[in-house]
């Protein structure tokens, strides 16, 4: 039950989210470079907004691909389940070594 509720909360932050994060780097006015993320990041409530971005990206696509695991009911339904969440965990570390690269 708790997997539906936070499937909408996270598609609800995404929405939100992508729109802050597209107006404020692609379209804030200033050209995108290194220096730029890096001066961005050196605020901890960009961090913050930007792991909770990936967070929400990285539960939202891959519990819906869960659901649809789940929807053919396959007998290998763990063993993908244990798989995913392995891809979370990488995906999460890759996102967090990232984002604490420029800090």
């Amino acid at each position: 039950m708790l997997h539906w509720f936070f499937q909408r909360v996270t598609a609800i932050f995404l929405v939100f989210g992508m729109a802050v994060h597209i107006l404020v780097l692609p379209l804030g006015g200033e050209r995108l470079s290194y220096s730029l993320v890096s001066g961005r990041f050196s605020h901890t409530g960009w961090v913050l907004f930007d792991l909770l971005l990936l967070a929400s990206c990285i539960y939202h696509g891959l519990n819906g691909i869960w659901g649809v695991i789940l929807d053919y009911n396959l007998r290998l339904s763990r063993f993908i389940g244990y798989t995913i969440s392995a891809i979370a965990f990488i995906f999460l570390v890759l996102g967090i070594a990232a984002i604490g690269g420029f800090r």
